[in-house]
């Protein structure tokens, strides 16, 4: 036999069959080839071996399994529909469900399909598929595992299509499967009921008569605060694992739970797992006080993670560093119905999270910060939400891009093909992004990255990065921090000088770093004169306003110096704003712990999962000491324009 323990799609198989945990699964030596070829993520050439098996193998039942196996091999490629076609060959072979494990194994077929009708986006076909599993599976324990996957399933469609009153029933149901598999008291099954909890806040902020919310947002955010000091206290102790890592431990117990019997088997269940994780993570000083905490929104394509170089040298000198992933970027892909990029989604997350960053931390000031995409975000939400921020950091955030007609064209020719299918445009972006190897490296193994977008996700980017230069007119009032480096081959410094020309705030300053690429805050190489700069800068603006300022001017930073801008770049300008924070309230009460639909204007609730605590670890609190006081709400002063000097 072949002894494979199932390593994140890539090990060995040295003996014939897959072993996993002491259970081996026969395979012959052509499909232990396959197999391997497949882990290995060579999944083409895994297909092709495989139809040429199909095509000699003369019996019936070892070619319905392998028929399973290319079934497989498909959807892991995005082949929804040939994975269909092949799965509803193997349906109907299948035998008669007789007992609990022929009513799981039904019933994983047929919610296959359902994923197969899902790719499609054949919303309709996708949940009679899901009621069809959980009409199968209604004998299963409640607790059971694809019940929780079929009910969210099921709700995510309906979210999906606004149908908010249907989906009420499938809420509440994975919710009751959620709290029965907590009681293992592993930290994947807190996860889970995370995820449950935060969807049922979700569903009655959107139906008309919902019933009392107050309980079930007492819950989330208790989870959230559970969860997210756990993680804290791991990471703060250098005991949390690297998220490949937190991958293989909780992929493995998840296939473990549905015990394949076949090699077929193994293989959707290594591709169908989905690695969730938070969409809101952080780094909190450990040897002093916290001056301020810092809100990180991310660029296309990254997730909350690319923060995390900034974010461990920012909390060594005093900051709370927070980062959220966008909607339709890295948690967001892992849960149904919310995949698809929804950018004014994450303008109001932003005033979710700072309320959350609020209730964690009192009165301290807080900053946003974004680069890139996250950079437009960061400037639309402060307009926003000016009345809770003591500033916006936003970097490269121009929508004049180079190469733009080439992206132009490529996404025109994928619109007509089909608008809303997936294309590959990651490699562009990392392409001009960085220069640098490992930078592009590290972007392409990023598990949470994002590196397909449809023609209609891509569309809607370029208008919003656009139309941002209207937002930063309302910018009035909060001091602003633009930065743009010189060696950006992706978008053009000219944008970015534009809004901070249309940034009507006397408090404003300009960064401009003559050796830095597109990447400035999300690489492994951080600025020390920049970081030394917005330090200054925000332990200026943590103090009282005073009223005998000067002009402010635009710096230029080119290799260790600062001076004035190059040409092309606005004059200086200097100052403040606030926005009033709507949907809720950022006092720390609590009340303001919100979800939202893809397609609504509400605000979203941080959550955590799983995949970022070993599956064996017993769910229990690590207390840091978070103050839970209400947050320091004073408004800006408007302030005379003021002059920066060049160190």
């Amino acid at each position: 036999m072949i002894a494979a323990n199932h390593h994140s799609h890539a090990n060995s198989a040295n003996q014939q069959g897959i072993q996993h945990n002491h259970t081996f699964i026969d395979v012959n030596s052509t499909e232990q080839e396959i197999i391997q070829t497949a882990l290995d993520g060579k999944l083409f050439d895994a297909e092709k071996m495989l139809e040429r098996e199909i095509n000699q193998e003369k019996d019936k039942e070892k070619k319905i399994g392998l028929f399973y196996m290319l079934a497989a091999l498909e959807k892991m490629q995005e082949k929804s529909s040939e994975a269909r076609r092949h799965l509803e060959v193997v349906l109907h072979h299948q035998p008669p469900a007789i007992d609990s494990t022929g009513q799981l194994r039904h019933a994983l077929l047929l919610k296959r399909i359902g994923d197969c009708y899902y790719g499609e986006r054949k919303y309709g076909d996708a949940l009679a598929s899901y009621n069809a599993a959980l009409i199968i599976s209604s004998a299963l324990p409640i607790g059971s595992r694809i019940l929780a996957d079929l009910y969210e399933s099921a709700m995510g469609i309906l979210i999906i299509e606004k149908r908010y009153t249907d989906a009420q029933s499938y809420a509440e149901k994975f919710l009751a499967v959620a709290k029965e598999r907590a009681k293992s008291g592993l930290w994947d099954d807190a996860g889970v009921l995370f995820w449950a909890q935060l969807q049922m806040l979700n569903l009655y902020r959107h139906m008309k008569n919902p019933p009392d919310t107050e309980p079930i947002r007492q819950e989330v955010s208790a989870s959230i605060e559970k969860l997210m000091n756990y993680r804290f206290g791991l990471e703060s102790h250098g005991k949390l694992p690297p998220l490949s890592e937190r991958k293989e431990i909780f992929e493995k117990h998840y296939i473990a739970e549905f015990a394949p019997e076949s090699a077929a088997e193994y293989i959707w269940l290594a591709g169908e797992f989905r690695l969730r994780t938070m969409p809101v993570i952080g780094w909190m000083p450990t040897q002093q006080k916290t001056k301020a905490a810092i809100l990180c929104v991310h660029g296309l394509g990254l997730d909350n993670q690319a923060f995390t170089p900034f974010g461990l040298k920012m909390s060594a000198n005093g900051y709370a560093v927070y980062s959220m992933d966008v909607r339709g970027f890295g948690a967001w892909l892992t849960t149904p119905g919310q995949e698809d990029l929804r950018l004014n989604e994450a303008i109001n997350d932003v005033g979710s999270i700072l309320g959350l960053i609020s209730q964690r931390h009192g009165g301290v000031p807080i900053y946003l910060l974004g680069e890139s995409m996250g950079g437009a975000i960061a400037l639309r939400a402060g307009a926003k939400y000016s009345k809770d921020l003591h500033g916006v950091i936003s970097s490269v955030p121009s929508a004049e891009r180079f190469q733009a007609k080439k992206m132009g064209l490529t996404v025109a020719v994928h619109f007509l093909k089909n608008p809303n299918k997936p294309f590959r445009v990651g490699d562009m972006v990392v392409q001009q992004a960085s220069a640098i190897p490992r930078v592009r490296e590290a972007w392409h193994d990023d598990l949470k990255a994002k590196m397909e977008m449809s023609p209609k996700e891509l569309m809607r980017f370029a208008v919003f990065m656009r139309e941002t230069k209207f937002s930063c007119a309302k910018l009035n009032d909060l001091p602003v921090f633009f930065v743009q480096g010189l060696k950006d081959r992706l978008v053009k410094p000219k944008g970015t000088y534009e809004l901070f020309e249309a940034v009507t705030s006397q408090d404003k300053n300009l960064f401009i770093i003559g050796d830095e690429e597109h990447l400035i805050f999300e690489t492994f190489n951080q600025s020390g004169m920049l970081l030394e700069a917005i330090t200054a800068w925000m332990d200026k603006h943590s103090t009282p306003k005073v009223d005998d300022t000067k002009n402010a001017s635009a710096s230029k930073a080119t290799g260790a110096s600062v001076g004035a801008p190059t040409a092309g770049a606005p004059s200086a300008g200097a100052s403040s704003s606030s926005a009033n924070f709507t949907g809720g309230s950022a006092s720390g009460t609590g009340s303001n712990l919100n979800a939202a639909s893809p397609e609504s204007g509400d605000r979203w609730e941080p959550a955590s999962s799983s995949s970022q605590l070993p599956s064996g670890v017993p769910l229990k609190d690590t207390a840091l000491g978070v103050s839970t006081s209400k947050k320091h709400n004073s408004k800006h002063k408007q302030k005379e324009p003021k002059t920066t000097a060049a160190p």
